[in-house]
């Protein structure tokens, strides 16, 4: 795997942590208790988690200097 592959599954790592972080706050922005906030970043780390393995997975098999499937 190249260092452009991995600079490109870590781009969307982040993106991925970002955006659903960000989304379960705001989704709870009424009742945001340190509890929530705490589910919302656990949860966040897990999808992120998923988005690195896929990212290897279509690394190998679909461009190797790149995440993209095609």
């Amino acid at each position: 795997m190249s260092k452009a592959a991995l600079k490109d599954i870590a781009e969307r790592i982040v993106r991925t942590f970002v955006a659903v972080f960000g989304t379960a706050v705001v989704a709870g922005w009424t009742s945001v208790t340190d509890v929530a906030t705490a589910r919302a970043l656990a949860w966040s780390g897990v999808i992120a988690g998923v988005t690195a393995v896929l990212g290897v997975i279509t690394a190998r098999i679909g461009n190797p200097d790149t995440a993209s499937m095609l």
